[in-house]
């Protein structure tokens, strides 16, 4: 899925999937993994593309532009903060951004807890209705497995 294109059946079950609602500094905006950062003009006008789904962005300089929900042209300003608003659901409250996720590349160990939440999350997010099949020798907890066949773990 990493090295494939848009045509990955694997990437449907990400489509139009939205986030909570939140609200962002736009300094935050410009070190987050979560927008495609253009930078315009030098330290001053920026293209922002958010690469999640949301409904509504607004934005707290009048001077920001909005495209279709898609890209903001912003405006950083000298002594005052820019702050972003991405609206999924209007009956829901706005919540300040926090990290809420950890980023992990192929070769890292996860700890119990570390795979847990990697699980829960797939579990509330992705219908998985293929085997899994391993071919190989796994090690856990409480022996070897080899060649272990799950039926539709998700």
């Amino acid at each position: 899925m990493y090295y494939d294109n848009i045509a990955n059946t694997e990437l449907q079950y990400f489509r139009n999937l939205m986030v909570y609602n939140f609200t962002i500094k736009l300094s935050d905006v410009l070190t987050s993994d979560l927008f495609k950062i253009e930078e315009i003009v030098a330290d001053k006008f920026y293209k922002i593309y958010p690469l999640f789904y949301t409904n509504t962005i607004t934005s707290s300089n009048n001077v920001d532009r909005i495209l279709d929900n898609r890209c903001i042209i912003c405006q950083k300003q000298e002594n005052k903060e820019t702050y972003l608003s991405f609206i999924s659901d209007e009956n829901e409250d706005i919540q300040d951004y926090q990290s809420f996720v950890e980023y992990f590349d192929i070769t890292d160990s996860l700890s119990t807890e570390e795979f847990n939440m990697v699980v829960s999350l797939l579990r509330q997010n992705i219908i998985h209705n293929d085997a899994i099949n391993i071919m190989e020798e796994v090690t856990g907890s409480y022996g070897k497995y080899y060649g272990c066949f799950f039926p539709a773990l998700l």
